[in-house]
């Protein structure tokens, strides 16, 4: 019987007339119905399609509905979807405005082009991770759907600047540009473009579109006045403070602004935070030319932030963050990794301040000591993500704070908080069974009695990392597969107890499973390996570097067993052959990433 979860299957296929669940009552329904009811329920071509085998009366009334839908939101099926599918939804779907195609790597110009000529109505096109596109298949876009507001054509590297210049000339009513990650053939040529032809444009990504400068930046702020949303993540562009001050000056209704990795100063956000008033959303994240002149400002200038994010601003001390905590009280999320002149006196005034607080990043913040995190856990009760990797001065009374005063907490980051003991991890498994996300690699006094209570605390665990804690035994990883069943990442690089018993224990118990790092874990053989490629067949990401026991026949079996993966590590497993190496490249059409070093893997 044909795939149920097909979105190209032809809901008039002769099957068996089945009557199951309410299939015959659903199909009663007048089709205006059947489609409301769909689309109340999510994704309204998911549910159309994959009911269609349960009755006739139901494929008929779904196909009835699917000639009204809307929406076609093709990303369940990314991986099968090809030109034929795509043509075929829209031959049925007559009235799409909105087609989502995201990651779907195997249509060409084909199926874009179809979607073109089939759906005059189109409003929203996205075409994310779609990279076999080119600009002729957006060329056809432009000419085929004028009402278009939003194109996503991020991470569609063969787009050139002759896509947008058609887009920019036949579809003025375009409010959202994605360009993100598009290359190097996009230059300030499709810039000038959408200044003349896209007056209502309101969001435009052009993060890592190295080839700007601040020609175009000029173009754009001049002719899109209208802008709320600019990202320039990665845009080395040089003169940014003139373009800067040019969108400042000309877009005032910027609420998001991402200038990470941005060669601006003082100055340009000085202007910037003058004139944007209305910003929520401030990314300088490696604008290492940043000072607190130019923090202060923003704090005075921008009070509706709820996101600022200054990572490896090094140059930051206290001085910025207090008139940040005085005036921005409205903020939610607050990133200062990497800088490193913070100490206690600036995130104290925060944690009074921002009691609305959701995610503080402290990253090798290392001056900051118990008291920063026992404020931050007594005034920020909403908080859900906090990172103190490399807080070398945290204790277990940090965490013990954090366990008492924040039971929303659902990510927590301890890497190398080397003085944190099993008392402070049973404590927080107790106070935060919300957790999702715990890293506690290098915590070298970790031992099983904490990660056990962990297993049994925070039953919604996803993502666990206990590299380099060397104390931990199977006994751990045993607990945590029974105890967490929606674990899908675990590391234990260097813990070197490990034996294949852990292995299968995760691959019995965690059928979600997508990422494992076993790398340095001497003990392992094959045995673990073929366990893990029998249980896992999600699995996406496999890391067995210098995992020395491994030998063809367990890659041959990931091979196999897990036709998604996308990386594997094999340094330094020197009985791995090319002809191992062949069949993992057949079988696994995902695969992105293969490392295999020779020699040894004994590390100073």
């Amino acid at each position: 019987m044909p795939n149920e979860h097909d979105p190209f299957n032809d809901v008039e296929a002769d099957c068996q007339d089945a009557r199951i669940d309410g299939a015959l009552i659903l199909a009663g329904f007048p089709s205006e119905l059947l489609l409301v009811l769909a689309e109340v329920l999510g994704n309204p071509l998911a549910l159309l399609v994959s009911k269609a085998h349960l009755s006739k009366a139901f494929r008929d009334a779904a196909r009835a509905a699917q000639a009204s839908l809307k929406h076609a939101d093709l990303r369940e099926w990314a991986r099968k979807i090809d030109d034929a599918a795509v043509a075929s939804v829209v031959s049925k779907c007559t009235q799409l405005s909105s087609v989502n195609l995201r990651g779907c790597k195997k249509i060409t110009d084909t199926a874009v082009k179809a979607v073109a000529s089939g759906c005059p109505q189109l409003s929203a096109l996205i075409l994310r991770g779609c990279t076999k596109i080119t600009s002729a298949a957006v060329k056809a876009v432009a000419l085929g759907c004028p009402h278009l507001t939003t194109l996503d054509l991020s991470l569609c590297r063969k787009i050139t600047d002759a896509a947008v210049v058609a887009v920019a000339s036949r579809c003025s009513q375009l409010t959202s540009l994605n360009l993100c990650e598009c290359g190097s053939k996009i230059t300030d040529a499709a810039l000038v473009a959408l200044a003349s032809g896209c007056k209502r444009l309101a969001s435009l990504d052009l993060s890592l579109c190295r080839k700007i400068t601040d020609a175009g930046l000029v173009a754009v702020a001049s002719g899109c006045s209208q802008l709320t949303s600019l990202k320039l993540y990665g845009c080395k562009i040089k003169n940014a403070d003139a373009a800067m001050v040019a969108v400042a000056s000309r877009c005032k209704k910027l609420a998001l602004l991402d200038l990470s990795h941005c060669n601006i100063t003082d100055f340009a956000l000085v202007v910037v935070a003058s004139a944007c008033k209305q910003l929520t959303f401030l990314s300088l994240a490696y604008c290492t030319n940043i000072t607190d002149a130019a923090v202060v400002a923003v704090a005075a200038g921008c009070s509706r932030l709820t996101t600022l994010r200054l990572d490896d601003c090094d140059k930051i001390t206290d001085a910025a963050l207090v008139p940040v905590a005085s005036s921005c009280k409205q903020l939610t999320s607050l990133s200062l990794h990497g800088c490193g002149r913070i100490t206690d006196a600036a995130v104290v005034p925060v944690a009074l301040a921002c009691k609305q607080l959701t995610s503080l990043g402290l990253g090798h913040c290392e001056k900051i000591t118990d008291a920063a995190v026992v404020a931050v856990a007594s005034g920020c009760k909403h908080l859900t993500s906090l990172n103190l990797a490399f807080c070398h001065k945290i204790t277990d009374a940090a965490v013990v704070a954090v366990a008492a005063g924040c039971p929303l907490l659902k990510t927590l980051i301890l890497a190398n908080c080397t003085n944190i003991t099993d008392a402070a991890v049973v404590t927080l498994a107790a106070g935060c069974p919300q957790l999702t996300t715990l890293k506690l690699d290098g915590c070298d006094n970790i031992t099983d009695a904490a990660v056990a209570a962990v297993a049994s605390g925070c039953k919604r665990l996803t993502k666990l990392d206990l590299a380099d804690c060397t104390n931990i035994t199977d006994a751990a990883v045993v607990a945590v597969a029974a105890g967490c069943p929606l674990l899908t990442s675990l590391v234990l690089a260097d813990c070197s107890n490990i034996t294949d018993a852990a292995a299968e224990a995760v691959a019995s118990d965690c059928k979600h499973f997508t990422s494992l790092n076993l790398a340095f874990c001497h003990k392992i053989t094959n045995v673990a390996v073929v366990a893990v490629a029998a249980g896992c067949p999600l699995l996406k990401t496999l890391t067995l570097s210098d995992c020395n026991k491994i030998t063809d026949a367990a890659v041959v079996a990931v091979a196999l067993g897990c036709p998604q993966l996308e990386t594997l590590g094999l340094n330094y497993c020197n009985s791995i052959t090319d002809a191992a190496l062949e069949v993992v490249h057949s079988r696994c059409k995902q695969l992105r990433q293969i490392t295999l070093l020779r020699g040894s893997g004994v590390r100073p």
